[in-house]
């Protein structure tokens, strides 16, 4: 077996056997949640665990870095970029029939404040109703560059590692644009069995198996070209991150609309993703970009 393919085989093990583990524990009704988010970190490591199987193969050992690490202002894009991306997703979502803007601090805690204790609610509500409606979108974006630095980049460290570090650099004789779709390809249909129990998309798990894919796989030459400037998974472990921490801010601030028609993995998401491949085709952003086996 190819070290590569390793890669994928156990990266995919991993994570489809804790989805199983996670769907038996859901239809005996022992799911809770801490257990759901335990095996849903533990998920995310499975392309790492992958590329260690691979580079044991190829007479390797642990997690030494590939390509060749540079400072430079494209860890400024990975840091920043996430959320400029949720912004113009949340404008593409405004722009469709039957959404609009959202700031009500009230009912955004009754949207999401459905599982806490009844006299937590009140408090909250209490303490947000003077808020200004403004106020509410800064914190989570402060938040959510903290978050997607720290916590949430070291989980998805987990998936990057394999997917924009091994093999980025295994698959770069196959050209940018063939690698990172590929990738982004493999990526997304990891998802599969927690989109299709509707972990991404609840209201359409079905439709969200497809449109997971299109996401990540449309992300996926963006997502490499950050690993291509930066010499590093870590910058796209930092995007990636960001983007879990800040992605909800698409749906949270919009009333109206269902999983595939707002939020940065459904419609308006895509469509940006979409815009931002398209210019990066135009300008050759990812000419002579693949990495090399170091």
């Amino acid at each position: 077996m190819s070290p590569v393919r390793r890669c994928v085989l156990v990266a995919f093990g991993w994570s489809w056997a804790l989805g199983g583990i996670l769907f038996a524990l859901c239809a005996a009704g022992l799911e809770t949640p801490r257990s759901a988010l335990a095996l849903s970190v533990a998920y995310m490591f499975g392309p790492l665990l992958g590329a260690v199987a691979a580079r044991r193969a190829e007479g390797q050992r642990g997690l030494e870095p590939t390509g060749a690490f540079r400072v430079n202002a494209w860890w400024a894009v990975a840091r920043f970029a996430p959320l400029a991306y949720t912004a113009a997703a949340l404008c593409v979502s405004l722009a469709l029939p039957g959404l609009s803007l959202n700031l009500d601090p009230g009912s955004l805690l009754d949207r999401f404040g459905r599982n806490l204790p009844p006299e937590a609610l009140e408090q909250g509500r209490a303490r947000i109703a003077a808020l200004p409606g403004w106020v509410l979108p800064v914190v989570f974006a402060g938040q959510s560059l903290v978050a997607g630095a720290t916590v949430n980049a070291a989980a998805a460290f987990g998936e990057e590692y394999g997917w924009r570090g091994y093999l980025h650099e295994a698959w770069a004789p196959l050209g940018p644009w063939r690698a990172s779709l590929s990738i982004g390809a493999l990526w997304g249909a990891r998802h599969l069995p927690l989109v299709l129990m509707g972990h991404n998309y609840p209201q359409h798990p079905a439709l969200g198996a497809l449109w997971v894919i299109a996401w990540c796989t449309l992300m996926g030459p963006l997502f490499f070209l950050l690993r291509a400037r930066t010499g590093s998974a870590v910058a796209p472990a930092i995007a990636h991150g960001t983007l879990n921490a800040c992605g909800g801010m698409a749906l949270l601030f919009v009333r109206g609309g269902n999983d595939p028609t707002a939020g940065i993995t459904g419609l308006p998401g895509i469509a940006v993703a979409a815009l931002a491949v398209a210019l990066l085709a135009w300008r050759g952003g990812l000419r002579a970009q693949a990495g090399t086996r170091s």
